[in-house]
């Protein structure tokens, strides 16, 4: 610079003093930042108060929890809810609860002497059927049915789906080399049977028919889940319900009139849709493949009008190339490829020779004395590999491709293999395998009896299998409701836990002859006052913070750091430093002192109860005579409060001796802090939100009008910043001017000298 003035530093301090002037405004912004965080934070935790142990204390029927003691905790568990008689009661355990389980006999080898394992076919097991027959595997389990139709592809894991369709848990233990088979959920409606039969083949065939144009094997497993569903849905219906609801199907404005029949027809459409999917795939891919070949096709009919097959040295290195790629093409086939991209080859050259008579005549390319397009293109060939030029021709094929020509093809052809024509035949087709394959499986015979080829047995679901000990056969776990006897009345589940008169009853084991228990039904002193002391304490918690928050210390002298203050100092101190204002962002806040009062006042009321005033000073809940406390609350006789705990009781006195007044009292004050807390946090318009404590909307609206006002000091920032650059500019550009003249003069001086 000619002035040699450092300009950026000068204009750096003239800017800093006006930048000094707008920080009020940036720190009013954080300290409201810092505020709003800070009132978040307590808002959150003065809700959880109001949502939790203070909702739980104002309700009197929270008060009415009762403690059950069992005199045999090892055969009987016995809780009571508010409803429980209170008293003595007797128990006999007459029968536990089972669930179905089935374990079949070992099968270590198949027919053929291969190991078993999940892969292994049902019909290598020995499940075979008569000539024109599949045996069908009926799995009913309460109202889900799965019927599985054997086929030369059905192995065990397909059986062991079924049955899990079929809401069972099932497994091949290949270990064990046996199938372990059982309900999810003990007692008698819970009992499932499995059972064979044999249908014709054609059902077989019809739904693997479904399956195909479903595209099954290509589905996943939610999918595949979904089509098996669909399809047991749909075979359970009549023929005239099956032919109503095709037409249903086809009708757009049907609406179906019950869950059943939306069932049904959601069943339908599920099977339906995944076939037009499937062939509304198939119909582009066969597109595209089309259009793709036209492509080609009229790629190699522009370019190889003159073509003749290279020679014998070229065709061979072709066909040895093609043989590289794929080694299972015989000689003949190596051949016909080599010869394909062969003529691709002269496509490519041609189209390169092409390219280059236009270069030329526009000037952009210049060739050697002698030389040609139709020798430049020949180099260029020479000198790419066949997967080079394999690149450059497909290059060719994809901007045929697309052009509009072809895909105009493209379109005309999907057309052609995909409209309504096509969608109401696919419709049709599915529609003529399902009936078919429900008339088919209609029609089984039933006493198949191969069940045995899986280690079961025809199961019914109401007999116990025991076999003699030593023996591998099938063990059968008949599924039983639990019976008790309370108080002489007999009492059933079909689980061991019954729910009867308030009590909850879990039976682990049996009583004997003669035995009973005995339980006892008392009122929950102990409960309740366990939920009084987590009110108070939580109450403390809250008010601790409040208090400490209110009454912090001052901070006048603090402001927030700029960014170069900051860059002074280390981490530690910028926290330390902001922690301070952070910590007292709240001193004397009038929302908070108002809260803090009104909180403390809602707990000094007192209600009436059958004539009778009570406040928490009643129930031995005081403030401390310390005042720096500031109205944390005490339980006299609390063992967790040092001073307090040696003072009488009171709390759970009045429990054990007048639960209801207790109950009363308390319930009605923890409703004056609870309608207290309420409207403190309840909507003003434009000021504070629902469910909020402090004027969250008022701050808000604070927050964009400082926001607005610090966007317009840094643009007055910029503006003056550019000013004095612009000057400083001028500056030098005169300095500059007058530097020349000076020059200008010298020289001439010099010169007439």
């Amino acid at each position: 610079m000619i002035s040699g003035l450092d300009t950026d530093t000068i204009v750096k301090q003239l800017v800093s003093a006006q930048k000094l002037k707008y920080k009020k405004t940036n720190d009013k912004q954080t300290l409201l930042t810092w505020k709003q965080e800070k009132w978040k934070d307590l808002n959150t935790k003065l809700f959880k108060l109001y949502t939790t142990d203070l909702s739980k204390m104002r309700l009197s029927g929270n008060y009415l929890s009762k403690a059950v003691t069992s005199s045999n905790d090892s055969l009987v568990k016995v809780t009571g809810d508010s409803t429980a008689p209170l008293g003595s009661h007797k128990i006999t355990v007459n029968q536990l609860a089972n669930a179905q389980n089935v374990t079949g006999a070992k099968i270590s080898v198949d027919k053929k002497g291969k190991e078993v394992t999940n892969n292994t076919t049902l019909q290598d097991l020995g499940v075979i059927a008569g000539d024109g027959k599949n045996t069908v595997i009926t799995i009913k389990n309460g109202t889900k049915e799965q019927k599985l139709v054997v086929t030369k592809d059905t192995t065990l894991n397909d059986f062991v789906e079924s049955c899990k369709s079929a809401g069972l848990t099932a497994n091949f233990d290949t270990s064990q080399k046996k199938l372990f088979i059982g309900s999810i959920n003990s007692g008698e409606e819970y009992k499932f049977s499995i059972t064979s039969s044999e249908v014709d083949e054609n059902a077989a065939i019809a739904l693997q028919n479904i399956k195909d144009m479903a595209n099954y094997s290509g589905l996943d497993t939610a999918g595949k889940s979904a089509v098996d569903s669909a399809v047991n849905t749909l075979r359970q219906l009549s023929d005239a319900e099956l032919t109503a609801l095709y037409e249903h199907a086809n009708d757009s404005s049907y609406k179906p009139t019950t869950d059943a029949e939306s069932k049904q027809l959601s069943a339908l459409k599920t099977i339906q849709n995944y076939a037009l999917s499937k062939t509304q795939a198939d119909s582009k891919t066969t597109a595209v493949n089309y259009a793709k070949g036209e492509a080609e096709t009229n790629v190699l009919n522009s370019l190889t009008g003159g073509y003749q097959e290279s020679d014998a040295n070229k065709m061979q290195n072709l066909i040895s190339y093609v043989k590289s790629t794929n080694s299972t093409l015989t000689d003949a086939d190596a051949e016909i490829v080599a010869k394909k991209l062969d003529k691709q080859n002269y496509a490519v050259q041609k189209n390169i020779e092409k390219e280059a008579e236009a270069a030329i005549a526009n000037g952009t390319l210049v060739l050697g004395e002698g030389e040609d397009a139709a020798s430049y293109a020949q180099a260029q060939v020479a000198g790419l590999s066949q997967v080079e030029l394999n690149s450059k021709f497909q290059r060719l094929v994809d901007i045929e491709y697309a052009s509009s020509n072809i895909q105009q093809k493209q379109q005309e052809k999907y057309d052609s293999l995909y409209n309504d024509q096509k969608i109401q035949d696919i419709k049709s087709a599915v529609n003529n395998n399902i009936s078919s394959y429900k008339t088919e499986l209609d029609k089984g015979a039933a006493g198949a009896g191969v069940l045995g080829a899986l280690g079961l047995g025809e199961i019914d679901g109401t007999a116990t299998t025991q076999p003699p000990s030593g023996s591998d056969a099938m063990v059968v776990v008949a599924a039983s409701n639990s019976s008790i006897t309370l108080d002489g009345a007999t009492l059933t589940g079909t689980s061991n836990t019954i729910v009867a008169n308030g009590l909850t009853i879990t039976a682990t084991g049996l009583t004997t002859a003669g035995q009973f228990i005995s339980i006892n039904v008392a009122n929950n002193s102990q409960a309740n006052y366990d939920m009084v002391k987590n009110f108070v304490k939580s109450y403390n918690d809250i008010l601790k913070e409040m208090n400490t928050l209110y009454y912090a210390g001052s901070t006048r002298d603090y402001a927030p750091l700029s960014d170069d203050e900051k860059a002074s100092m280390s981490d530690d101190q910028v926290e330390k430093w902001e922690t301070k204002i952070k910590d007292s962002i709240l001193r004397r806040d009038d929302t908070l002192g108002s809260l803090t009062t009104a909180m403390k006042q809602a707990l000094q009321s007192s209600v009436t109860y059958n004539g009778k005033q009570y406040s928490l000073a009643a129930f031995g809940i005081t403030t401390s005579k310390d005042y720096t406390e500031k109205g944390l609350l005490h339980i006299a006789g609390d063992k967790d409060d040092t001073a307090y705990s040696t003072s009488a009781d009171k709390l759970l006195k009045a429990f054990n001796e007048d639960p209801d007044a207790a109950a009363n009292a308390l319930a009605g004050i923890a409703q004056n802090l609870y309608k207290t807390m309420t409207d403190k946090m309840s909507s003003i318009p434009n000021v504070r939100s629902i469910y909020t404590f402090y004027n969250d909307k008022e701050m808000a609206t604070e927050q964009l009008s400082l926001k607005k006002k610090i966007a317009e000091n840094e643009d007055k920032l910029t503006a003056l910043e550019n000013k004095y650059y612009k000057q400083f500019s001028a500056m030098e550009t005169a300095m500059a001017k007058l530097q020349s003249q000076t020059n200008a003069l010298s020289g001439l001086l010099g010169t007439s000298s």
